[in-house]
């Protein structure tokens, strides 16, 4: 089938990791074609795949959320209006069997009704997301997510009145969004993955290195290394004085920059995450707020690699607790529980080898393939019936 994916940035192996695993589960089996925006903010990610791109500068972005901003439409999708792509997309979706549309919030470039069937891959329920963040984000920024989070919940409800295929990583935000959507809206879940093949390592680690991973302008992200660098890592330093953590990922604020040290390295953006991966002894995933599931995890096992992570952190994956990954909320025991991955080597291999086990058989790339494609093909033949019908009613 010819396929047209709609997404709100090009695909990348950081900031859109999920767009890129689609696309490789999907291009043996299709043809794909990518459209997209990209602002000043993508151009220090490398592409992954070549993508039909609309530049827009940064200025015109903030523009447009300040002329919505009392408008319903959430701020996210006010920042990707772009008209000239929106005309592009009226002009070439009649060429296509079917359409993906990343993220809730590009469907602001979608006309309200199309004859191409369309599959939202909204990825997380965002009025979830932000009603979660609300609890731990500044009290400066609670007007801005909880304006957000009414925005997003009105939307997912709008959106799915005329666009009933939706796609989310996990149970949890499928869940969620059955108790919002319009009752018709069929939500499919289709997991995080990671390419097993990519994202594997046969050399041993540095000793007593810890990584933590992410966009560090993200909230999710932010706050979980706050939490960590405050409540636990305290308690590491105090038993292995030599202990080195490793911050990875761009745009880390001024204030984490600061706290560079002998035994922190804030990177900020690196050109292969998988070297610091392969350096670490273990991977933390000290999140305290979100939803959907962690890329971090996922390529993390994939190169073998022992995690400890709240519960929060490992939502939405299917899990062994203390064979393949130990969770942890108390941040006494989650220091309890990286000294002793630091300190004992057994303990280190056997829960890499577990995790590298347990993603090749749920979150391979292979996986995604399979069920996208029953998304893809349930789709397909929903649409037939349903022109079958019409044509029966008209014949009549």
């Amino acid at each position: 089938m010819k396929i047209l994916v709609i997404s709100p940035n090009p695909p990348n192996n950081f900031h859109r990791i999920r767009l890129t695993h689609i696309v490789k589960a999907l291009k043996n089996d299709h043809e794909i074609d990518i459209v997209c925006q990209s602002t000043p903010n993508d151009r220090c990610f490398k592409k992954t795949y070549k993508a039909k791109i609309f530049n827009k500068d940064l200025w015109k972005c903030y523009k447009d959320v300040a002329v919505n901003i009392f408008n319903p439409i959430p701020l996210e999708a006010s920042f990707c209006i772009d008209n000239d792509l929106k005309i592009h997309i009226r002009k070439i979706q009649k060429d296509y069997d079917i359409i993906i549309v990343k993220r809730l919030r590009t469907m602001v470039l979608m006309p309200e009704k199309v004859g191409t069937p369309v599959i939202i891959d909204s990825t997380d329920a965002m009025s979830m997301y932000y009603k979660k963040a609300l609890s731990s984000v500044p009290v400066w920024k609670k007007p801005l997510f909880l304006e957000e989070y009414i925005k997003y919940r009105n939307y997912e409800k709008k959106i799915s009145k005329n666009f009933k295929n939706w796609v989310v990583c996990s149970e949890e935000d499928k869940k969620y969004l059955n108790n919002i959507l319009m009752p018709n809206a069929k939500i499919n879940v289709v997991p995080n993955v990671v390419d097993t093949s990519y994202y594997q390592s046969s050399k041993l680690p540095d000793k007593n290195t810890i990584l933590f991973s992410g966009l560090m302008d993200k909230h999710v992200n932010g706050s979980a290394i706050y939490y960590f660098l405050e409540e636990i890592f305290p308690n590491i330093l105090q038993n292995i004085p030599d202990v080195k953590l490793y911050i990875v990922g761009p745009k880390p604020s001024k204030s984490l920059l600061n706290k560079t040290s002998r035994n922190i390295i804030v990177t900020g953006k690196v050109k292969d995450i998988r070297k610091y991966i392969e350096k670490a002894s273990l991977v933390v995933v000290p999140t305290i707020v979100g939803s959907g599931t962690r890329n971090k995890i996922l390529q993390a096992w994939s190169q073998s690699r022992a995690i400890v992570s709240t519960s929060i952190g490992a939502s939405g994956l299917e899990f062994i607790k203390d064979k393949n990954i130990l969770i942890e909320d108390d941040p006494k025991l989650f220091a309890k529980h990286v000294n002793s991955i630091l300190t004992n080597k057994k303990i280190s291999k056997v829960l890499g080898q577990e995790g590298r086990k347990w993603v090749k058989k749920h979150y391979s790339v292979n996986i995604m393939r399979k069920k996208y494609n029953q998304v893809i093909n349930n789709l397909v033949n929903n649409d037939l019936k349903k022109k079958q019908k019409d044509n029966t009613s008209s014949d009549n």
